[in-house]
């Protein structure tokens, strides 16, 4: 579930990935009727063109296993860069956990295959609405995907909202989490990442997407004077700011089995966000959160910005044998509005 606020790893045992595992995009993010106008993350009232969600859904994916490659090549560099190792040291202290990081790493990077097979236990599907969902005769949830029942929770009831717009993230809502049957081991159901309607609905809305066509440092840099005014009042960091909808689905991947069976370690107020991550560090190899924010840190250090501890980002030597993509770098307007410096 995502709520917005000196080894040598070569030598390590390589892990099992299910084979053939894939992905599938419900038709439930081809829905393009959206609302016109909404709240940007910078509180202007705009209008955009429609966009399908499963082309937001699609990029955002992409991006997701681009994030992952970033932290798998990060993890077996060797030796390793400087701000490859800070990054590792500070969200994943504890060495002997460190095997535990990379199996997950493999895992989602084994997950990148476009599938069709709705019935497999090795697929993912993703999904954009809860509009599958039936009520039984006796009130309860069902779920007729996977021939199985959905809790009514609070995870649902925010999920089920349609309402496209900044209040849900101001307030902390859920953005999407992986049903039940997804995580067990002994299941033999296809597991399913549900993002919530409410968040599908904003992003495909939204100025700042990820993927392909938008960049990271697009958010950073349109949200401008907001981002350094308000967020430290709220305790939202930089690095909180460029975690979208692609880390989001990169965090829920590693919560399938396929992807290793994390958890949100502690709960609400130690699992999510920058700066709970970077306090909590107990577990946190096993926390999907650390794991995505880890993947997130490492594409920024691959552009030459290496995140602080404090949640913002510093200039960094870009690593050997990383060739930065210089289209996405749009910093020297986002430093003028944004104290990247640590």
């Amino acid at each position: 579930m995502k709520h917005f606020p000196t080894v040598s790893l070569l030598h390590l045992t390589a892990f099992h990935v299910l084979r053939s595992t894939a992905w599938i995009i419900d038709q439930s993010c081809n829905d393009s009727q959206l609302p016109i106008v909404i709240f940007t993350l910078s509180f202007l009232l705009i209008s955009l063109p429609d966009t399908a969600p499963a082309s937001v859904v699609q990029d955002a994916l992409q991006s997701a296993f681009s994030q992952a490659n970033a932290g798998l090549t990060a993890f077996n560099q060797n030796p390793q860069d400087p701000s490859y190792a800070s990054l590792q040291n500070l969200l994943f202290p504890d060495q002997p956990g460190w095997p535990r990081v990379l199996q997950v790493l493999q895992n989602v990077v084994g997950l990148n295959n476009q599938g069709t097979d709705r019935t497999s236990p090795n697929e993912i599907i993703i999904y954009c609405d809860l509009s599958r969902i039936v009520t039984n005769d006796d009130g309860n949830l069902w779920d007729p995907d996977v021939e199985g029942p959905l809790a009514n929770d609070d995870d649902f009831k925010t999920c089920s909202s349609t309402d496209g717009s900044l209040t849900n993230l101001a307030t902390g809502a859920t953005l999407a989490y992986v049903t039940g049957l997804s995580t067990s081991a002994r299941d033999n159901h296809v597991m399913q990442i549900q993002i919530c309607a409410w968040y599908a609905k904003f992003m495909a809305k939204s100025q700042y997407k990820t993927g392909g066509r938008f960049t990271l440092y697009r958010l950073a840099s349109k949200l401008g004077t907001w981002a350094a005014t308000v967020l430290p009042k709220t305790g939202i960091t930089v690095m909180d700011s460029l975690s979208l909808l692609d880390n989001t689905l990169l965090h829920e991947m590693t919560h399938t089995r396929a992807g290793g069976g994390t958890v949100d370690v502690g709960g609400p107020n130690t699992a999510y966000g920058w700066k709970s991550i970077t306090t909590n560090t107990i577990g946190s190899s096993n926390n999907a959160d650390s794991i995505a924010y880890y993947c997130l840190g490492c594409t920024l250090i691959n552009e030459g910005d290496a995140p602080q501890q404090d949640g913002t980002l510093k200039d960094c030597a870009i690593p050997a044998g990383i060739t930065p993509d210089t289209s996405k770098r749009q910093l020297a307007f986002s430093r003028r509005m944004i104290p990247w410096e640590a």
